[in-house]
């Protein structure tokens, strides 16, 4: 994988170009000013920081929006509901449009904190309007550690903005889910859904290997829930580092089933999240759907010191239209 690099904090600014346009996400977390304490402020020409406002998630980002204000100049701070995703689409649409019209060709996207489904439509949006620019990158820090649970329940579970698929009544239900540490999101899905056919996904891989006895446990957990579920199901593993063989492996499980209606999933890593946003932007019978957690762990996870950096140019499934 030529478009994809993995490097320690201090060599990011050797591989991140000038003159472009800056976007993060204030989150509750540490690793959401990660990138901007480390980059060089004159590489930016301007920066956007989206802020989720709607309680509780809103705990902490305003301190934290706060932070990477003092790393980065000429950043505007974009307030969004994440209960409100066509409103966050609308809004994310219109910054990547004022890029364009400032004609800033060059695009850094810190995608560490983004919600999967917040990065699902961003990663829309931007390949849409891909032409108008010369780079886009996707800068990730890793967890270095996580905490027991990163969140509880399952409040909701709703279509990502444009990422629709194609239903056809006739045909059979395909659940694909590439689960993470969060036993009831997926759990929850299977129950709502009742998929005719069940694929469930692990972690192999891992970011960083301190999170190896911890993927070990969940997927016991997991096996232990499925087996009694009381429904066909089949196991498979993808990488949640490596990009193009999440996207060979999922893709394989999409192609064994014709006739079925693909729903797919992604609990994982960011990394694991864009090889699903790659797959359905190429194949429009794949619906992506997210589950909604009811509560957030606010302390679930602390930074690493080492950034992976995806060149979006460079991943023929991205550029490539046809």
């Amino acid at each position: 994988m030529d478009y994809i690099r993995k490097m320690v904090v201090s060599q990011i600014n050797d591989v991140l170009p000038g003159d472009c346009a800056f976007l993060c996400f204030a989150s509750f977390e540490q690793r959401c000013y990660t990138l901007a304490q480390n980059i060089k402020g004159d590489k930016i020409k301007k920066a956007y920081a989206f802020r989720n406002v709607d309680p509780p998630m809103d705990i902490n980002n305003s301190g934290n929006i706060n932070i990477i204000c003092s790393c980065l100049k000429n950043l505007s701070a974009v307030e969004v509901n994440l209960c409100l995703p066509t409103v966050l689409a609308d809004k994310m649409f219109f910054v990547i449009l004022e890029i364009i019209k400032a004609q800033i060709k060059n695009i850094i996207i810190d995608i560490s904190t983004f919600t999967h489904e917040a990065l699902l439509i961003l990663l829309k949006i931007v390949y849409d309007q891909q032409l108008s620019f010369e780079s886009i990158l996707l800068v990730y820090n890793g967890a270095s550690e996580y905490a027991t649970w990163l969140s509880m329940g399952c409040k909701n579970i709703r279509n990502v903005v444009g990422f629709p698929g194609l239903f056809n009544p006739s045909y059979k239900n395909h659940l694909i889910i590439l689960t993470g540490f969060e036993k009831e999101r997926a759990t929850k899905l299977v129950e709502l859904f009742e998929p005719d056919v069940l694929s469930i996904g692990y972690g192999s891989e891992p970011t960083d290997n301190n999170h190896l006895k911890t993927m070990q446990k969940m997927k016991e957990d997991f096996n232990d829930w499925f087996e009694n579920v009381g429904l066909p199901w089949a196991q498979f593993d993808f990488s949640c580092s490596k990009i193009d063989s999440t996207m060979d492996k999922v893709k394989e499980i999409i192609d064994n089933g014709q006739n079925e209606n693909i729903i797919l999933v992604p609990l994982n890593t960011k990394l694991s999240t864009i090889s699903v946003a790659l797959i359905a932007l190429k194949n429009k019978r794949v619906q992506v759907v997210y589950p909604i957690p009811e509560a957030y762990n606010l302390l679930y996870s602390k930074p690493s010191d080492n950034f992976t950096v995806i060149d979006l140019k460079k991943v023929p499934e991205f550029h490539d239209r046809s």
